[in-house]
């Protein structure tokens, strides 16, 4: 694939990002029905309540996050794994978490299919993060949080980067970056206003 999705006239530069959605078609990642509109810069339902992000946000998010092939990265909400193959395409390993159980055993065998060895899904609750594998350089959330995640943040390395939508469920949210120093303060960047679908906890 060249650049079905046009990222560049969607300000994507980074040359990593770019040459990851050449080597990931996203006609894999979704049901058959809705196969005829994978190529839509648009998000589509990939069952329980979940969506695949559309491929301009998908590679926004992973510009802002500024990933390096040396990068460990942890991922909440794997959903149909696109993000998460993209996430893997640039950096050494991804752990992700997905808490729906289809979902993760989708995504699971999608991506052991796929011949991809640098990512680990793990079914469980991505509020708590994974501390087994911290610290990370970078860490994603694909849903909406409605507040700073601070359980994520206290998981990132020196100089690590956590990006999450932030807002309430059924409004808008802002993609907000979280970097964090070497002296381990942290500083907050708010970015563009999302819709995505609410992050969700396990029951009590």
């Amino acid at each position: 694939m060249k650049d079905p999705y046009h990222l560049k006239h969607h300000g994507i530069s980074d040359p990593f990002v770019l040459k990851a959605f050449q080597n990931v078609d996203r006609i894999d990642f979704v049901p058959d029905k809705m196969k005829p509109l994978v190529y839509a810069d648009s998000p589509l339902p990939i069952g329980f309540k979940q969506t695949i992000s559309q491929p301009s946000l998908v590679a926004y998010m992973t510009q802002v996050l500024d990933i390096l092939p040396h990068h460990s990265i942890l991922e909440i909400g794997t959903g149909s794994g696109f993000q998460t193959i993209i996430l893997a395409e640039i950096g050494r390993i991804v752990i992700s978490i997905e808490i729906i159980p289809e979902l993760y055993e989708t995504a699971k065998t999608r991506c052991r299919t796929m011949n991809y060895d640098n990512i680990s899904i793990i079914l469980g609750d991505g509020n708590d993060g994974y501390p087994d594998g911290s610290p990370y350089d970078r860490i994603i959330v694909t849903a909406a949080s409605p507040e700073t995640p601070q359980t994520l943040i206290d998981q990132l390395s020196s100089g690590g980067k956590l990006l999450v939508p932030i807002g309430e469920n059924h409004g808008i949210q802002y993609l907000t970056l979280f970097e964090k120093a070497i002296d381990g303060t942290i500083s907050e960047e708010i970015g563009i206003g999302v819709r995505f679908v609410p992050f969700v906890r396990k029951s009590s």
